[in-house]
């Protein structure tokens, strides 16, 4: 057995599914290892199209998505989409094919320190020394990539090292499996409820990390026993379910740059605030308002580091989610046997559905004619609109890609399930949703996976479509195209032309055609439905090219 070899078998007894990358010298033994012990593995277009598979398919599974790519640029290339993952809080294992570490220093092509920038990008990075070693260093890998807040975890395997043969015992791997959970601090749990009990107003602001937590089942509880209306973030949408009545939409704390009416509405008069695994980011905050000082905040959050970031706490929790709301569903019960406190929690239900159903409508009506539009080029809410008519909750996965895409998307498709729409936020790096859609359709085979991309970026990673023609990944891509970096040409508008650098072109139908994809152009409304539906009979990747306008409006309260 190879070095090689025992890392790949290393990989297979964590159950990895796919390791996407791009070939080169020093990894050859690797790709040869990943084909002779059957993990499959994905040649993409580019490296930060690699990490973005890997991306994708973490957030679905959430294991650790795995990526293979030479020195250099390879690592740089990468590099977007390490960052993306760090920030987001993504398992991700970036393994890094080195040179021969008797070269190491002389100028070798392509050579590059790694761990000199890598720990800036990542929870750790670290180069392995000795073929003996590879156990324990891969158990520590998948250990600190699935605990705490999740992340990237970068790991420089030399040339020569991994073409070594195994000599001698090696100590037999165990899969570490899951990331250790933490609860939190039994007396500041009942603290919380206590509060949220007693609250006139209070809102539940859920994030990303339940469902990095796989608590959404625990937060509708929770939410339900205390008749407590919930708003998540963009990158926490679809963990909890939309068509609840006590679903507020996408929302943010204090303001969000994307939320709904009945989000905004209700946390103007919120006096207490519970943020439950979400970061207080520039978009969450609108450009980090002033905490309102009627409002009383609790957070709760899996990293020390997020707690108190950004605005003093009346109580902070340190702990996993999905433990910390059991914990918090056991102390509601207590605080519940008071007849008189729940009596005005029951109260607390029928007045605040019936206000959420109130201002539902509201929101809906004002956007109408912009949801139903017949306006040539389309109104991109109107594909919104389309898509739900389509899809099925249980059976589709909805992402999107960075600018107003996004906004179009986010704020009035209603998501149902748990990982039904993947949102992303703290780093927002074009080009992500193509690439990403890749890794979610390898990790849901059975679901139809939908990317929401706009020009912009598809100039950024959509040669990505090739690699799913070439493997027969049948993904299908919303592109907007309405010729121009939109989100930038809103902040330069008005702006004389000749310093606006905002308007891009080109024939995307025809460019997804040429790299094998199913591919049309869609100029009227009417062509939305039908065309979707056709699309998910193809039995290749399908890019669609919606002809939309530019500077459509998005939500925007004081």
């Amino acid at each position: 057995m190879k070095a090689a070899e025992l890392l790949v078998d290393c990989l297979k007894k964590e159950g990895v599914k796919m390791v996407s990358g791009y070939s080169g010298r020093p990894i050859l033994a690797l790709i040869q290892a990943l084909g002779d012990l059957g993990i499959p593995n994905f040649l993409t277009r580019h490296e930060q199209g690699a990490g973005f598979m890997a991306d994708g398919y973490a957030r679905v599974t959430n294991r650790p998505g795995v990526v293979l790519v030479q020195r250099g640029p390879g690592v740089t290339n990468c590099l977007t989409a390490i960052a993306n993952a760090r920030i987001d809080g993504i398992p991700m294992i970036i393994l890094i094919g080195q040179g021969e570490m008797e070269m190491f220093g002389k100028g070798a092509l392509q050579e590059l320190d790694h761990l000199a920038f890598l720990p800036y990008f990542t929870k750790w990075a670290f180069r392995v020394p000795a073929v003996n070693r590879i156990p324990e260093i891969m158990r520590r890998a998948f250990t600190i990539a699935t605990s705490g807040k999740p992340g990237p975890v970068a790991l420089e395997l030399p040339m020569d090292l991994m073409e070594k043969s195994v000599e001698g015992e090696i100590e037999p791997y165990a899969p570490v499996g899951c990331g250790i959970r933490t609860w939190g601090d039994p007396e500041k749990i009942l603290a919380a409820v206590e509060t949220l009990a007693h609250a006139h107003q209070p809102v539940i602001y859920a994030g990303a990390g339940i469902l990095r937590s796989e608590a959404a089942q625990e937060l509708v509880r929770f939410a339900e026993d205390l008749a407590i209306p919930v708003m998540t973030s963009l990158p926490g949408k679809s963990a909890f379910p939309e068509n609840h009545d006590l679903s507020l939409g996408i929302g943010g704390f204090p303001r969000a740059t994307y939320g709904t009416k009945q989000a905004h509405q209700l946390l103007a008069k919120s006096d207490c605030v519970i943020a439950l695994g979400t970061s207080f980011r520039e978009h969450g905050t609108r450009y980090f308002k002033p905490m309102p000082a009627h409002t009383k905040l609790i957070q709760v959050d899996i990293s020390e580091e997020e707690l108190r970031k950004n605005y003093p706490l009346h109580i902070g929790i340190l702990g996993d989610l999905k433990s910390v709301l059991k914990q918090m569903i056991e102390a509601a019960h207590l605080v519940m046997s008071k007849n008189t406190l729940r009596k005005s929690v029951e109260d607390r239900r029928l007045q605040v559905t019936h206000e959420i159903k109130t201002l539902q409508k509201e929101w809906m009506d004002e956007w109408d004619s912009h949801l139903n539009s017949n306006a040539v080029p389309i109104d991109p809410y109107r594909i919104t609109t389309e898509l739900m008519k389509v899809l099925k909750p249980d059976k589709s996965i909805i992402l999107h890609d960075a600018g107003l895409v996004r906004a179009y998307i986010c704020h009035h498709f209603v998501s149902q399930k748990p990982g039904s729409f993947i949102g992303f936020g703290g780093f927002s790096a074009m080009g992500f949703s193509i690439p990403a859609s890749l890794g979610v359709k390898v990790a849901a085979p059975d679901k139809e996976i939908i990317a929401i991309v706009g020009d912009g970026s598809f100039g950024m990673t959509g040669f990505e479509i090739e690699t799913a023609a070439r493997y027969g990944i049948k993904t299908v891509t919303l592109l907007y195209n309405n010729q121009s970096l939109d989100a930038v040409r809103v902040l330069q508008k008005g702006r004389k032309e000749a310093f606006a650098w905002e308007t891009v072109g080109g024939n995307y139908a025809e460019i997804a055609r040429g790299m094998g994809a199913f591919s049309t152009l869609i100029t009227c409304p009417d062509e939305i439905r039908p065309t979707i539906e056709q699309a998910f009979q193809q039995d290749k990747p399908v890019v669609l090219e919606i002809r939309v306008q530019d500077l459509v409006p998005t939500p925007n309260y004081p």
